[in-house]
């Protein structure tokens, strides 16, 4: 059974990594998606080609920034939820709902405290959209009666996410045009993605078409993707990627804040300054082109 630990403070949190859960087994620690399983309007959706790949820290840097200037405020002094000792992460509600404590919970408190004055940012779950998609998380932003979409966030059963099935379809953007060329000739989705990370990317990429939002983040507890869509063209001739991070909290300084809570919130602080909205840290990259596909007429699942 899980060790169960004292709850940290909602800013110190920041600096340790998720608790251990329970997880249901699997073989060879991998569960399979299976691209024909999805809704037609979902399987249409072609898969991203390839991804410019980024580094971790250009989120943990923001997010790191970001705790930095609301530490000593008193709502991040109050207490997380502790390990409550009864989960068991076996299907992708399992890790929505420990999630929502253990994650999102300090992660919302922290950019409401980077948000004050008059800026309003409200989590939604399992939100449907103009009959065009339905999301496991979306951030909007409210401004009087009207609304932006800002980011979603995606959950996934245990083992979903592989760093393998990533890092085949991932380089340099001086690398773009041969991995999209690449691509083109490789097998019936075309895409140098492989397994499971077809299937995700391909959810990802409708949520991007049918909310406008160039943000869009996969969580399997373990692990977390992040795909960044603004400005993307995979025409073979001079291609602008979508830009993609893989982060796990394995291996990292904790301590230095290289967690999931730190990563999330840097990925939320990326997505607001896109919208010209000031949660009081600027990334240092550019992140404010985005082009907005057209919607599609189907739910998403």
């Amino acid at each position: 059974m899980p060790k169960h630990k004292a709850p940290y403070m909602v800013h110190t949190s920041f600096a340790h990594p998720l608790y251990q859960l329970e997880i249901a087994a699997a073989n060879n620690d991998y569960r399979t998606l299976n691209v024909n399983s999805l809704p037609a309007s979902t399987k249409d959706v072609d898969a991203s080609r390839a991804l410019e790949e980024e580094h971790p820290d250009t989120l943990l840097r923001l997010g790191r920034q970001g705790l930095e200037k609301i530490r000593k405020i008193h709502p991040m002094k109050e207490r997380i939820a502790q390990n409550e000792g009864t989960h068991f992460l076996e299907t992708e509600a399992d890790v929505l709902d420990a999630s929502r404590l253990y994650l999102l919970h300090p992660v919302n408190i922290a950019i409401g405290q980077l948000l004050r004055g008059g800026i309003k940012l409200v989590c939604k779950r399992e939100h449907t959209a103009s009959n065009t998609a339905r999301t496991d998380i979306l951030w909007v932003h409210q401004h009087g009666e009207d609304t932006t979409d800002v980011a979603v966030l995606e959950f996934k059963n245990t083992y979903i996410l592989h760093e393998n099935e990533f890092r085949a379809a991932m380089g340099s953007d001086d690398q773009a045009e041969g991995m999209v060329y690449k691509a083109m000739g490789t097998g019936s989705e075309k895409t140098l993605l492989n397994g499971n990370a077809i299937v995700v990317s391909k959810q990802a990429r409708k949520y991007h078409q049918a909310l406008g939002v160039a943000d869009v983040a996969l969580f399997d507890w373990n692990n977390m993707f992040v795909f960044d869509f603004s400005g993307m063209s995979e025409t073979v001739a001079h291609p602008k990627l979508a830009r993609g991070i893989w982060f796990s909290e394995a291996g990292q300084n904790h301590r230095n804040h290289e967690t999931f809570r730190a990563f999330l919130l840097g990925f939320l602080i990326r997505a607001l300054h896109r919208l010209r909205l000031t949660p009081g840290v600027k990334p240092k990259r550019r992140y404010y082109s985005l082009t907005l596909s057209s919607s599609v007429n189907a739910k998403s699942p």
